[in-house]
């Protein structure tokens, strides 16, 4: 298998700060329809607000969290942008998660030499797409676990390409 994951941090709150830029760089925690909190920025994080809490329990944590209705229809509509920038190359594309997925490598490329060029496309489709607030950081693996590992722990804008040799690390 040749597995390459993208991630984009924070891409819920990320989406809010672009269409309402005075909410950037505040504890921003964006409420969904079933009236629980779906996406949290740093800010609010920091202060010990987590995705599922109620509101309330979100203001007790940090009473100064702008509490936002989430803009479903705009998430998912980018959403589907990022899905089909991926799509692009006809692969195989998996949605994990709000601004994550995976995408399946292994007719194309199994060597980190051979994927390094079409992670780095596919890094710069999604920033000219989506700004530098959604920038993603990417991973590579032969398998997801290690690959999606790899995004988690690389900074947006980066690759983490990780070999056979290196994967029990």
């Amino acid at each position: 298998m040749s597995v390459l994951c993208c991630h984009i941090p924070h891409f819920l709150t990320a989406l809010a700060c672009r269409q309402t830029p005075a909410w950037r760089g505040r504890p921003l925690a964006l409420v969904g329809p079933d009236e629980r909190v779906w996406a949290v920025a740093p800010e609010a994080q920091q202060c010990g607000v987590q995705v599922q809490m109620r509101p309330q329990q979100a203001q007790v944590c940090c009473p100064e969290v702008l509490l936002r209705d989430l803009d479903v229809d705009a998430s998912q509509t980018a959403q589907a942008e990022v899905l089909a920038v991926a799509s692009r190359w006809e692969l195989p594309v998996e949605p994990l998660t709000w601004g994550a997925l995976y995408v399946d490598l292994h007719l194309v490329g199994r060597s980190a030499e051979s994927v390094r060029p079409l992670a780095v496309e596919l890094g710069q489709r999604l920033r000219a797409t989506g700004g530098d607030a959604l920038q993603p950081a990417l991973g590579w693996d032969s398998g997801k676990f290690t690959a999606h590992a790899a995004a988690m722990q690389v900074a947006p804008g980066r690759v983490r390409l990780v070999d056979k040799t290196e994967e029990r690390r």
